[in-house]
């Protein structure tokens, strides 16, 4: 059984760099996205060269779409100035492999992530996948499950939240969740709704969640991006609602009056 670490690199300030790759007990290779193996980048611009080909490796468009995805700090820019501060910049590798991947995270030092490979099999004779077209949909009460995993992300559903949470249940005309069922959830267990429109709607619910006591913290974006990939939503899109919730900018007295928007026209 083939598996791989997500570890600290003891040369580099990037949390979740270095990779160790093993076969069992086998150590095959040690890699970091950003040393490769040799020194860290001395520049900024080295730096950001290396951001887009690590962004590229993920699958992803480059270092934008990297930053945006796995670090704390908002853009680029901000990484690469903490970057020629010589600050340790934080990612979130390790809460994107814990929702995909069903890994666990570690302290600086030791493993953060073991994402393990089946070994390959031969084709099964006995009978085929099954066909796309059978495959499992969410229910509306799945719905309310991935809204309320954007309540209970920074650690307990506030009174706000379970307001949102009864009008969400009083508007698809059944009973609000119990208690119990108000945690986190990782989007592998939640069946999504059936159509991108589906999906899209149910996602912008969760970003007006995460604005019911009127601020939106880091833990509850983490969620809401780890839906929106697995859900297969549009990067832009995702950071259409991110700009459109967050107002960062936007002064005290447009924050109280957008967050009484939020309650009188809320998402169709």
């Amino acid at each position: 059984m083939s598996f791989e670490f997500r570890v600290e690199c003891p040369t580099c300030p990037f949390e979740g760099s270095r990779i160790e790759s093993w076969d069992g007990d086998v150590l095959l290779e040690t890699i970091c996205r950003v040393c490769a193996g040799g020194e860290p980048p001395k520049t900024r611009a080295e730096a950001h060269a290396i951001l887009e080909a690590w962004g590229k490796s993920e699958g992803l468009r480059g270092a934008d779409e990297l930053v945006e995805a796995y670090f704390v700090l908002p853009n680029a820019a901000a990484v690469l100035d903490a970057f020629e501060r010589g600050e340790r910049i934080e990612t979130t590798f390790d809460v994107s492999d814990f929702l995909f991947g069903g890994g666990a995270g570690g302290s600086a030092g030791e493993p953060a992530v073991m994402r393990e490979e089946e070994e390959e099999k031969p084709p099964s004779t006995v009978r085929l996948p099954q066909p796309t077209s059978i495959r499992r949909y969410g229910t509306i009460r799945d719905e309310l499950y991935a809204i309320a995993a954007v309540a209970a992300a920074d650690g307990e559903a506030s009174v706000d939240d379970l307001a949102f949470l009864k009008r969400a249940a009083e508007k698809r005309q059944i009973e609000p969740l119990e208690a119990s069922e108000i945690h986190v959830r990782r989007p592998t267990e939640i069946d999504p709704p059936s159509s991108l429109n589906e999906r899209e709607r149910v996602l912008e619910e969760m970003f007006q969640m995460a604005m019911s006591d009127g601020q939106m913290d880091e833990s509850e974006m983490r969620v809401i991006r780890g839906f929106s990939r697995a859900w297969g939503i549009d990067p832009e899109r995702l950071k259409e609602w991110t700009e459109l919730y967050s107002f960062g900018d936007g002064g005290r007295f447009e924050r109280w009056f957008r967050r009484i928007g939020f309650f009188l026209f809320p998402a169709r």
